[in-house]
Parts: structure tokens; C-alpha cells; sequence
């Protein structure tokens, strides 16, 4: 499983300038946000500010040992994420400014955010997401009756605040309460000042309520809002939100997907699933018929007192009550017995709501997966393939199976209608799809991080074909002298005039084989055995003539080498990535034929 700290590692080394920003730097800015900057990176935004990489300087002089000895592992985390990040080409120069951190316990608000500029120009202004502070958990619960919190209501004026004194674009973000705060904000935000915003980043943090999700300000906002969230995903459940959702993958479970560290990334993008947990979906379920079936006024009163019995506990943080443990319970059992009747009433009432209703949507979920499941067993057992997967993988397929056998027949015209069938084809669904290039697997941006992190595997086709041509004296010497026949026809002029045509005959074939055909049987079957086939129909594709041992030699090598094409395009899914090694494995080749 590769994280932000992985990406770090395959994207440090490239600037802003070679590579724009994308969506994981949109978390690694809003994670950095939960950072105490207080004293090291100035309030102003636009007249003083302070890098990166200075500013983690300053922080490792100022931590201690209690601030990195934390009970969740996730604060315990972003310290080394600022060392790292700070030590890289990527971020280092990376200016922040505008730092503001208000917590009020009495009005019950926290409140922080920056702003890291990217360049003079493009800015990206992250929202901090809920703390250890009770003060911000209480007033995440304070937004399921109250239409603006204190720290929304922050956001707005901080907005206000900054924007004036920047030039440029920005971005919005935040984790957790700070993707809401990020929406919140420019939801109140003059047209100017929407204007300037290229997207706004929610990661995993709660909805609104109904008459904010259909106002005006949000409407207008709505096609910039971009929500990531992870599959068992429970923050991201709470309220209402009308804009469209991308699920990330986690390598952990429950509600520990809400960590961002353990979101699973793919190069410049994370990786995705198709839907949320069942789980995750009942969550939302029994929110949505408690908010139903509790009042306003009672959702106000129920915090209230339940964040009542908490701080009756003189615990300022979740890490200082976590630390008191059975104190902390014996003081809050003790609040509790002493409430009033009414209040404790009101407790008891809403827990018992929470509780039914989960129970109730358990029971719906079991009872409709039983109906599906039944329904599914009185279909044929016989698979069926729906139309569209019929002409999207089968008949491609097929189609393609049949031109690669006519090639192994040596019929020219085959090869010709094989590369030109699957040219045609990747190109038609695209444009069908209205998608990118990237979308079908070029993605020129990325050929540096692949070469950086699979140099190894890569040269791995070179290596071989040094191995099996200078084998060939000695294992079959018939056919090593064959292939002074050859020598004739190769010079070193006309093999630099090869090279263009072996670049291209290794682009075309990586398209055919890797990019077609091994896509397309991933779709049905185990990578690995989409891998194997592929090969084989390579062998199949460049079969001919020539003695039985010769042939069995060559062949196999050549079914190697495109295994491990194979791995390449499976790893990176970028054909450029295959078509460097392809090309590298064929120039080496026809060179070493030269001094045979």
C-alpha cells in the first residue's frame, strides 16, 4: 500500500513548474494545516512569509516530546509528513503565510488556517480540520442543529481577511470540519472572489444542512467542490451535501479510514473504489431518520449536556481524557447521576433513538441483501454477459485473438489490421467517453516517477537480450551463425537510421499488446494470467520461419521479455513506461548484432 509519504518520495524531486498541482497535494497541504505554526509563520498574508522548509526548522527546535506522544496515531504522524515534504524540490520553497489559530472555550470555537503559496500566482488556502481540542468536537455537533458554527462563521471573516492581499488563483481545501469550512466559506464568498477559486477540496469532512445544500451560494459553488472520501467512511456521513463524491481506497478499516494517511495513492491520483461500505451507507441511514425523529431544539439540548459530563472531567483535550481513563468515567457517571430529570431524560431518549434506528437499518440492509441474493439464484446459473460488456471486452477480444493467429500465419495483412483494429479502437473509446488521453493509459507526465521507481525492471529486457544473444554461440551455434547474414545488411549508419522505426515499432506494438489487448483481458480475468496470454499471443504475432530449436530459443525470450512488459504496464499503466524498455531491449539488439 503506497500513502502520501510514498508520494513524497516518487513526486519530491519535481517542482510545481514540471508538474502541476493535483489532488494529493491538495492533502498534503490540508494535513500539514493541523500543525501548531503559532510564532513561526506570519498572520499577514502577502506582506511577510516564511518557506517550508524554514518554517519545519523552526518547528523541530520548538516540539516536545509530549505534542509527538499523542494517543492517535494520525497527529503523531504529520510532524515527519512536514520534515519530509519540507526536504523535497516539491515543497521546500512552497511560502506560507496568513496563519491563524483561534480557540475560545467559551464561546466554543476552534478555528485555524493558512495559506501555502505555490508561486506568486496560484495559492492554496487550508482549513484545519477538527483537533484534539473537546472545544472542536463539540462544535462538530453543534452543526447538526445550528446552521453556522463559530469556526464557519471564522472562515467567512478569514476569507475577507486574506483575499485582498494575494494575487492570483487559489485552491480550498481542508480534512475532516476543515473540507467544510473550505465549502462554507466561499458559499458566502462575493462573486469576485469565486471567481478566483479553481476547486475546493473536501477530504472526508461532514455535509450541511438542507437550506444550506439548496441555497443559492452553494449552487454557484457546486461544480468546483471536489469530495474525497474513504470507503468506510463515517465523518463524511454526517448532514446533507449535494455535490458529487470520489471513494478512496484505505488500507484500514472502520472508522480508521478516516486517518488520510491511510489512503491509498497511485502516482498523482488515489486509488479509487466503486462505492462506500454498507456500513458506511446504514451510517447515513440512521443519521438522516435520527435527525427525523429528534428536534432541533432537542439535538441542542443533547449536546449540551452530553459535552457537560465531558468537561466536567477538567479535561481540556481527547488526549488528556483518554490519559485519565477510569477517573475521567467515575466524574462523568458522577455528572450524570446529579443532571436533572428532564436532562437526563433527554440523554436517554436520544441514545435509545440512535440505537433503534441503527438496529432498523441493519435489519432493512440484511432483509434486502437476502431478497437480492434469492433473486440472483433464480436466474440461469449460465453466465450472462450484458450488451455493453459484450462489445466493450468480449468482441474486441475476439476480434483481436483472430488478427493475431493470421499473423502467425504470416499473413502481413493480419499484422497490419491487428495494430491498426487496436489504434482504431482505444481511440473511438475515448472520444466515446469524452475522456483524456490519460484515460486510456498515456500519460506522459508520469514517465520520469515510473522510471525513478521501476528503473530495475525496466533494463530488465536489456539485460536479457545480452544474455540470450551471447548464449546463442554456445547453446545453439547453427543458428549464431545464421545471423552473420545480417551483418551486411547493418552498419553503424543505417543502424542509427533504424532507430526512429524501432522507437516507433515499439510505441505501436506497447499500444497493441499492453495498452489493448492485456487492458481488455484484465476486465475478465487475474492480471497475472492477462499477462501470460498477452505474451503468448506476442509469440503468436511474431512467429516465422526457420529451424524448430532456433525458434523455441527466440520465442522464448521474447515471451519473457513481454512478461515483463507486462508487469511494467500492470504497475504504471502508462504505455510509455513499456514502450522505453521495449525500445531499449531492440536498439541494444540490433547493436550487438553488429559485433557478432
Amino acid at each position: 500500500m503506497q500513502n502520501i509519504f510514498d508520494y513524497l518520495e516518487w513526486r519530491g524531486d519535481l517542482s510545481f513548474d514540471c508538474d502541476s498541482f493535483n489532488e494529493v497535494d491538495n492533502l498534503v497541504f490540508s494535513v500539514l494545516a493541523y500543525l501548531e505554526f503559532d510564532e513561526i509563520v506570519p498572520r499577514e498574508a502577502g506582506v511577510a512569509s516564511i518557506s517550508l522548509l524554514k518554517a519545519a526548522q523552526e518547528f523541530e527546535k520548538n516540539i516536545d516530546e509530549s505534542s509527538t506522544n499523542h494517543y492517535n496515531p494520525f497527529f503523531n504522524q504529520i510532524p515527519k509528513l512536514l520534515s519530509k515534504a519540507a526536504n523535497t524540490t516539491r515543497y521546500g520553497d512552497i511560502q506560507l503565510s496568513g496563519y491563524e489559530n483561534q480557540v475560545d472555550y467559551e464561546k466554543y470555537k476552534q478555528f485555524s488556517a493558512l495559506v501555502f503559496s505555490i508561486n506568486s500566482e496560484q495559492h492554496f488556502i487550508a482549513f484545519r480540520g477538527t483537533d484534539d481540542t473537546i472545544n472542536g468536537w463539540q462544535e462538530d455537533l453543534q452543526m447538526s442543529f445550528m446552521d453556522e458554527v463559530q469556526a464557519q462563521k471564522q472562515a467567512v471573516i478569514y476569507m475577507n481577511r486574506i483575499f485582498p492581499n494575494l494575487s492570483g488563483k487559489f485552491y480550498l481545501g481542508g480534512h475532516s470540519k476543515g473540507g467544510n469550512l473550505a465549502i462554507y466559506a466561499i458559499i458566502n464568498a462575493t462573486e469576485n472572489v469565486r471567481d478566483r477559486i479553481i476547486g475546493i477540496y473536501n477530504n472526508d469532512g461532514p455535509g450541511f444542512q438542507k437550506n444550506i445544500i439548496q441555497s443559492e451560494g452553494y449552487q454557484n459553488i457546486l461544480c468546483k467542490i471536489r469530495t474525497l472520501m474513504p470507503k468506510s467512511s463515517v465523518v463524511g456521513m454526517i448532514l446533507e451535501r449535494g455535490e458529487k463524491y470520489k471513494v478512496v481506497s484505505s488500507c484500514k478499516t472502520g472508522e480508521k479510514q478516516h486517518n488520510p494517511f491511510s489512503w491509498e495513492v497511485k502516482g498523482t491520483n488515489f486509488v479509487y473504489e466503486k462505492k462506500l461500505t454498507k456500513k458506511s451507507t446504514n451510517l447515513k441511514t440512521t443519521l438522516r431518520e435520527c435527525a427525523n425523529k429528534v428536534s432541533i431544539k432537542e439535538r441542542s439540548q443533547f449536546v449540551d449536556a452530553l459535552f457537560n459530563i465531558i468537561q466536567s472531567t477538567g479535561a481540556k483535550t481527547v488526549d488528556e481524557l483518554s490519559k485519565k481513563k477510569l477517573a475521567a468515567v467515575h466524574t462523568m457517571i458522577k455528572t450524570y447521576k446529579n443532571m436533572d430529570t428532564f436532562t437526563k431524560s433527554l440523554l436517554k431518549k436520544t441514545i435509545e433513538i440512535f440505537f433503534k434506528e441503527s438496529q432498523k437499518t441493519l435489519k432493512n440492509s440484511i432483509l434486502k441483501d437476502i431478497s437480492s441474493s434469492r433473486s440472483k439464484k433464480k436466474k440461469r446459473k449460465i453466465l450472462m454477459i450484458n450488451r455493453n460488456e459484450l462489445f466493450k471486452t468480449y468482441i474486441p477480444i475476439i476480434i483481436f485473438g483472430f488478427l493475431c493467429l493470421c499473423v502467425g500465419l504470416n499473413n502481413v495483412n493480419g499484422l497490419r489490421l491487428t495494430v491498426l483494429f487496436s489504434i482504431l479502437y482505444l481511440f473511438i473509446e475515448t472520444r466515446g467517453k469524452k475522456g483524456k488521453m490519460e484515460d486510456s493509459s498515456f500519460i506522459p507526465k508520469n514517465i520520469l516517477p515510473d522510471i525513478k521507481n521501476y528503473w530495475w525492471l525496466i533494463l530488465l529486457p536489456v539485460v536479457l537480450c545480452i544474455v540470450s544473444i551471447s548464449l546463442l554461440k554456445f547453446v545453439l551455434p547453427e543458428v549464431y551463425l545464421s545471423l552473420s547474414d545480417i551483418k551486411p545488411i547493418l552498419s553503424f549508419d543505417k543502424s542509427f537510421l533504424q532507430i526512429p522505426k524501432l522507437l516507433i515499432l515499439a510505441f505501436v506494438e506497447e499500444i497493441t499488446f499492453r495498452g489493448f489487448f492485456q487492458a481488455k483481458i484484465c476486465n475478465i480475468i487475474k492480471p497475472i494470467w492477462a499477462i501470460i496470454i498477452t505474451s503468448l499471443f506476442f509469440v503468436i504475432a511474431t512467429f516465422s520461419a526457420g529451424s524448430t530449436s532456433g525458434l523455441i530459443y527466440i520465442m522464448f525470450f521474447i515471451f519473457i521479455d513481454n512478461i515483463i512488459y507486462g508487469v511494467i504496464y500492470q504497475n504504471t499503466k502508462n504505455i510509455y513506461s513499456c514502450t522505453i524498455s521495449h525500445f531499449l531491449a531492440n536498439v541494444i539488439s540490433t547493436f550487438i548484432l553488429l559485433f557478432i
